[in-house]
């Protein structure tokens, strides 16, 4: 209800209900024997008179006290922010004009566990914020290896709305800095926005956190919503510093990772290069099929290397390197293997994607073309561990390799000369 609505509901109420008492009072008035109203009628029109102004005088009080105090109590109860903090627990709170609590919500199972026995509605904002702080660093959330927090403010008003989360910044990083934690405190203010808003209900997550995922995936078009949806505030920000997304941060988020230099190493390793031997060498942080990596990408000579490697081992999931600069045939080799090419034959590419993993069978190979040369692209299996393999179809090399541990594989598709992992890895190491 408006305070123009409730202002008039008022007004009719007093209205209709003040005539009744002064028609009711001036009617015992009026009851009084008829020689005492002869005697006093100068006297009792003057009473009568001041009766009515001070009925007047009543009614108008009642209407202002009661559409004062309608108007306090609406005031109050009227959601003027929504503040979230975000570690891995997320919790949002509403507050009022003069910032006290008007509700806390835990959006998911960690925050209810932060929250658990705290009573805050009633609280004055920062000392809420304070006490949540304090509950997330008593239950272990909050850590100096753990150490990204997030704060996100929604107001209507957006200046009005930053200044709040500048302020709540600059009180959690007192708190933190009093309990010699080395923080990292994200802030940022979130305008109204419907999509964002849905996709923050539909996932249990806190507005803010959708914002941060949003940004992210606006600087990564690879990157989408549903993929990022599980991660906590640390990865999140840590991509977001990887794909230079603008934020204002205090401290240094902690990286738990192995860091772009041992995965550069990794991948030279791998391609079998120095540094100095290479060029346009660059490495990012990035999240792809369910876990962190770092992409590594550079060239050596003609040839383009891409890698990804796990950010947590260093092990190369997957590679690919491609040869530029190789002129494309003008007909097709398998049906004219006599055009200027001379193919390695499907068996003999079998035989070197075998040869590179040691007794998985090879259950397709096809020729096809890639990038303006001739490659076989070779799917081959054993147990639950599925190999692509590309190879030069004209110089037998390999291009292009990945492994995929498929959980799902039915036991029908395995193929039944396994020679177990103990002998291929005992081939591995002869290698």
């Amino acid at each position: 209800m408006t305070d123009q609505e409730l202002e008039r509901r008022l007004k009719n109420a007093v209205e209709q209900e003040v005539p009744d008492m002064l028609g009711a009072i001036l009617s015992r008035v009026a009851a009084q024997t008829k020689g005492e109203r002869s005697m006093h009628k100068t006297t009792n029109m003057t009473s009568r008179r001041r009766l009515g102004w001070r009925m007047g005088l009543a009614a108008a009080a009642i209407v202002l006290m009661m559409l004062g105090g309608g108007l306090t109590y609406q005031s109050y109860f009227a959601v003027d922010s929504l503040v979230a903090i975000d570690v891995n627990p997320s919790i949002e709170l509403t507050v009022n004009r003069q910032q006290k609590v008007l509700n806390v919500s835990a959006l998911n199972e960690d925050a209810a566990i932060v929250l658990d026995g705290m009573a805050l509605k009633g609280t004055q904002l920062k000392v809420a914020v304070n006490a949540i702080l304090g509950s997330m660093m008593k239950t272990g959330y909050l850590t100096n290896e753990q150490n990204a927090l997030l704060i996100s403010v929604e107001n209507a008003d957006n200046a009005k709305g930053h200044a709040l989360q500048q302020e709540l910044t600059a009180s959690a990083n007192e708190l933190l800095n009093t309990q010699m934690l080395s923080a990292a405190v994200v802030g940022q203010t979130v305008g109204e926005d419907q999509d964002l808003r849905a996709f923050a209900l539909q996932n249990g997550i806190s507005l803010g956190r959708a914002k941060l995922i949003d940004q992210i995936v606006a600087a990564d078009p690879l990157q989408t919503r549903e993929a990022l949806v599980s991660l906590d505030i640390q990865d999140l920000t840590l991509l977001a510093q990887a794909k230079t997304v603008h934020q204002e941060t205090t401290g240094q988020v902690k990286d738990p990772y192995i860091g772009q230099d041992k995965a550069i190493a990794a991948a030279l390793d791998h391609a079998g290069v120095t540094q100095d031997q290479v060029s346009a060498l660059a490495c990012e942080l990035d999240y792809d099929d369910g876990m962190m990596t770092y992409e590594v990408e550079f060239w050596n000579g003609n040839c383009e290397y891409e890698y990804e490697i796990d950010a947590t081992s260093a092990k190369v999931i997957k590679w690919d390197m491609e040869q530029k600069y190789i002129a494309k045939p003008d007909k097709d080799p398998a049906s004219s293997p006599d055009q200027n090419v001379t193919l390695i034959g499907e068996d003999k590419a079998k035989a070197i994607a075998q040869a590179k993993a040691p007794g998985a069978a090879v259950v397709k190979c096809k020729l096809d073309e890639d990038d303006g040369r001739w490659v076989y692209e070779i799917e081959l299996r054993q147990g639950q561990t599925e190999y692509d393999c590309k190879v030069d179809a004209v110089t037998g090399q390999i291009i292009g390799w990945e492994v995929d541990e498929e959980d799902d594989l039915p036991a029908e598709s395995q193929p039944a000369n396994v020679i177990g992992e103990d002998k291929a890895k005992a081939i591995a190491q002869a290698k």
